[in-house]
């Protein structure tokens, strides 16, 4: 606690000089700070959200980092809750108990805004202990303060203030949050006790006694002895009832029924939460021998304490009924009872982090697990919002989604578990595009337009980079290291990456392969490890591990590296094989090669693989316990390395067809001086998401018209390429489809620059050789890529192709066009051609 203040103290003012965009501060308010205050074990996660923020888009006069009771808000634009502000001078940080004052200023001016936010914090010091906080209005946060940053001044109920020269001892800290907590505490028991006292309980009572009086009580439709139970034939069990039940005041009435009840020694509730309904026999009916008469008792409760601590209202003596039941008018009286309760709780109010506006619109306050886990949880009091009250243990209906006008399937589900949650569970596709509004702040409205189906609107959160300006800081940042990459090649390393987490980097010694994958690591804030490939390694033991002659597992060079990855699934992790093909790639990179076929999403979204290493793979039962069975974790990027020399062993197509091949030989040596970074680039923090793979199986590609286009171009690609039996498979239809899938969504490269790369990736290292047919595909692949299909009818040779790429304006993929002219030249010099420098 006491770093954090420091460095909130030290570090804010200095960072409003530099660029706000990635900036590592946000990321420590937004991420770190929250985990710091949860990791002190004063703030329970379940019940209270923390989440910071430093502005949107800009530098915030007054930053803050909020704890939200999440009964009451989890925004800071409503309700009460505590608050750090630092002062905008930066000089000052503040621990307070605020209001949120958006809504209210919405809708009133801002003398009126202030004046109900006064009257509620003195309202709130009357009836509540300060604990040492002070509770004047004397906070400043600075002069000339935005218009929301002085309400926050103006809104504040109980403060204490740290500076740079007072920042106190960390058990002082601690002990001032835990003090805080038992404030907003203390307010949500104010709040349900004045809940309680507006309890309309004469309304309530009548409308009971009214139920009672009617109800027939004998042993053919209600046994004594079971009251509302199993027992209770003749109408619908008073389970029934839970879901159709509204919050009220922020209390959910939930009925629960005591077990064991016997009519001649005990009582039995029908529990309301705060409000008990006892049912008890009548003393007056016992004293006559009659054990079928029953009176009626309202308790209202705040907490659990005995029944004798409260005020009692009795309804006693309410009279004999009869035997006859005409017409079923048990059961409509109870259903009217029933509707009664129903119209008198509103069917609005906060559940969780839900809220129920009307009866067809519910607003959801987003949190991490919104994102996280491709749905979310529901509270058993808004079911009904859903239609899914009625949903058995392990039962399931589909609902439609309506997002920016596409239709998504969506999952409501009661899962098998003691807890009987009821989950919304969403495709992933349609959680990736809510993941650009990844915040706390974020809420979603559901509203409902039709039977099971609902528009969704995602709205707030801070802004987040686009990849685009993710991928302009990356290189800036890369930039500033002294290493300047020609053309698109980060955006293609980046779309390579996300298309399948295995690219191999190729080109001459000393082009900045390795320090590619580094810097790029460092730039996203990922883990890298680098391993050396030996010559010598033969099978997979050298990577994974092998077990000796005694019987003990040694660990090979990147088991404890891949064990890390899937232990911190959120978190990228690069694994660098430099100079992967010393050795031949085949042999000790097979099961790898395999097993990445495998991969498979699971109903949560998460990708998975089949076993790596299986656990009789360690052959000792400590290995076994230690590492377990091996996936390859979703978050795990695996990068070579590659110099094409006599020392070297060529690439054969199962590998050439599992990863995208950059070829770079081009080396800029002005690199730029840090200095003219003015901004002096900081790294990013990415998440596993930035790079996290999107697309499995051509399936999951929803731009069909993009991959019609992509299909039929290859199609004539393949034709050329059948010649020399040199054409490809459907996985290279699927990956270049995946690249050109991203490029899209991120908006990165012109299309056919992104499909250049490809050509030139996954197509042209297929062409080695130093038959006819070699030469006539290499022709043909020319025209195809140069764009012209008149004009070069007849380049056969390197000297036509060169003349063409020296006179034409332009060809429709450049790239590949001078790799296919450089591949002819060689054939023509040498009788034999490749790829490969």
């Amino acid at each position: 606690m006491r770093d954090m203040i420091r460095r909130i103290l030290t570090e804010y003012t200095k960072a409003k000089q530099e660029r706000f965009a990635g900036h590592l501060l946000g990321s420590f308010f937004r991420n770190d700070i929250p985990k710091i205050i949860y990791n002190t074990g004063i703030v329970d996660a379940k019940k209270y959200l923390i989440t910071g923020s430093v502005g949107q888009g800009n530098w915030a006069t007054v930053p803050w980092v909020c704890i939200f009771n999440r009964a009451i808000t989890t925004s800071a634009t409503k309700g009460v809750y505590i608050v750090y502000l630092l002062s905008k001078d930066g000089k000052t940080l503040y621990l307070t108990f605020n209001q949120g004052c958006t809504d209210i200023r919405n809708t009133h001016s801002k003398k009126e805004t202030i004046d109900i936010m006064r009257k509620k914090a003195q309202d709130i010091i009357a009836a509540i202990d300060s604990r040492g906080f002070r509770s004047d209005e004397d906070i400043n946060l600075g002069d000339n303060l935005t218009e929301l940053a002085y309400l926050y001044q103006k809104g504040t109920i109980f403060y204490k203030a740290y500076t740079i020269d007072n920042i106190f001892s960390e058990d002082e800290l601690r002990a001032d949050l835990e003090k805080m907590i038992c404030i907003y505490n203390d307010y949500i028991l104010l709040g349900k006790n004045q809940a309680n006292n507006n309890l309309d309980l004469i309304r309530f009572k009548k409308l009971l006694e009214v139920f009672v009086h009617q109800l027939k009580v004998n042993n053919n439709v209600l046994p004594g002895d079971k009251v509302f139970g199993q027992g209770y034939k003749d109408m619908p069990k008073i389970q029934s009832i839970y879901a159709e039940f509204r919050e009220y005041n922020n209390f959910i009435l939930d009925i629960t029924l005591q077990p064991g009840y016997n009519a001649y020694n005990s009582s039995n509730y029908i529990h309301l939460r705060n409000t008990w309904i006892n049912i008890v026999p009548s003393f007056k009916q016992l004293e006559n021998g009659n054990h079928d008469i029953y009176a009626l008792q309202l308790v209202v409760k705040p907490d659990n304490k005995p029944t004798s601590d409260y005020p009692v209202i009795d309804v006693d003596s309410l009279g004999l009924f009869d035997n006859q039941d005409p017409n079923g008018k048990i059961k409509m009286l109870f259903d009217d009872f029933v509707k009664e309760i129903l119209h008198y709780q509103d069917k609005t109010g906060r559940f969780d982090s839900w809220e129920i506006i009307d009866e067809v619109t519910a607003l959801k306050h987003c949190d991490k697990s919104f994102f996280d886990h491709n749905g979310s949880g529901v509270p058993k009091g808004i079911c009904w919002f859903f239609d899914a009250e009625n949903l058995n243990s392990g039962e399931s209906k589909q609902i439609k989604l309506i997002y920016n006008g596409q239709e998504y399937i969506a999952k409501i589900t009661n899962d098998t578990t003691d807890r009987r949650r009821i989950q919304i569970l969403w495709q992933s596709k349609l959680g990736k595009q809510f993941a650009s509004y990844r915040s706390d702040d974020t809420t979603a409205t559901f509203r409902k337009t039709d039977e099971d189906t609902y528009e969704v609107i995602i709205k707030g959160g801070e802004k987040e980079m686009t990849t685009k300006e993710k991928i302009a800081a990356i290189k800036n940042y890369i930039a500033a290291k002294g290493f300047n990459y020609e053309g698109n090649l980060i955006e293609n390393f980046y779309l390579s990456l996300k298309s399948k987490p295995f690219v191999i980097l190729a080109g001459i010694s000393g082009t900045g392969k390795t320090r590619l994958v580094k810097l790029f690591a460092e730039a996203i804030g990922a883990e890298m490890k680098l391993v050396p490939v030996r010559p010598d390694w033969s099978d997979s033991s050298d990577l994974f591990g092998h077990t000796d002659l005694n019987n003990n597992f040694h660990p090979g060079a990147i088991l404890e590296f891949i064990k890390k990855a899937e232990w911190n699934k959120d978190k990228p992790f690069f694994l660098c094989l430099d100079e992967m093909n010393l050795a031949r790639v085949e042999y000790y990179l097979s099961d790898f090669l395999s097993i990445i076929e495998t991969r498979d999403r699971k109903d949560n979204g998460d990708i998975e693989t089949d076993a790596l290493i299986d656990v009789d793979y360690y052959k000792n039962k400590e290995a076994q316990g230690k590492y377990g069975r091996v996936f390859i974790p979703e978050n795990l990027y695996i990068v070579g390395t590659v110099n094409m020399d006599e020392t070297t062993f060529p690439f054969s197509k199962k590998v050439l067809d599992r990863a995208n091949t950059i070829e770079f030989s081009f080396v800029n040596l002005m690199a730029k001086p840090t200095e003219i970074f003015a901004d002096k680039p900081h790294p990013l923090n990415e998440s596993n998401s930035f790079l996290r793979t999107e697309y499995l199986y051509l399936g999951d590609c929803n731009d069909v018209k993009l991959i019609d286009s992509i299909c039929f171009d290859l199609e004539e690609l393949n034709s050329i390429l059948a010649k020399a039996n040199l054409h490809v498979g459907y996985r290279v239809r699927d990956e270049i489809s995946f690249y050109m899938m991203n490029n899209k969504n991120a908006d990165l490269l012109d299309t056919n620059a992104a499909f250049d790369n490809e050509i030139m990736q996954k197509i042209l290292p297929r062409i080695q050789g130093s038959s006819r047919a070699i030469k006539d595909v290499l022709s043909e692949m020319f025209i195809k890529c140069a764009g012209d299909y008149t004009g070069l009818a007849g380049a056969t040779d390197f000297e036509q192709m060169q003349t063409y790429i020296d006179s034409a304006k332009d060809c429709k993929y450049p790239n590949s066009s001078k790799k296919i002219a450089f591949m002819m030249r060689r054939y023509e010099e040498d009788g034999f051609t490749s790829y490969w420098l």
